[in-house]
């Protein structure tokens, strides 16, 4: 299967993710272990989530937190070198968490 084109394979749809557990290649079925999804532009109409969503979202409950701050920590909670509570203490909503993760 190494150097098969994506354009060779059929994949499930989003519908099927329930049921994916196989990609066609060439005829052939290969097992998957893992199914990953780019969220922008299917879940999030937005293309850039942390400063169209959640920049937004934080400098509404908190006006006193810049959109560089926001970003400064959203990188490091995404490299994982912060914890979410870490990320949400530095960013002012200590006392919200973890509710604040079930905030829509």
């Amino acid at each position: 299967m190494i150097g098969v084109r994506p354009e060779e394979c059929t994949y499930g749809s989003a519908s099927d993710i329930p049921k994916l557990s196989t990609i066609s290649c060439l005829g052939d079925q290969i097992s998957i272990k893992w199914a990953i999804l780019d969220v922008m532009g299917v879940i999030f109409e937005v293309g850039d989530d942390t400063n169209d969503l959640l920049v937004p979202y934080i400098q509404k409950r908190n006006d006193m937190v810049s959109a560089e701050k926001i970003n400064e920590m959203y990188l490091k909670i995404s490299l994982g070198e912060i914890s979410s509570f870490d990320f949400w203490n530095e960013l002012g909503f200590d006392s919200e968490y973890p509710e604040i993760e079930r905030v829509s």
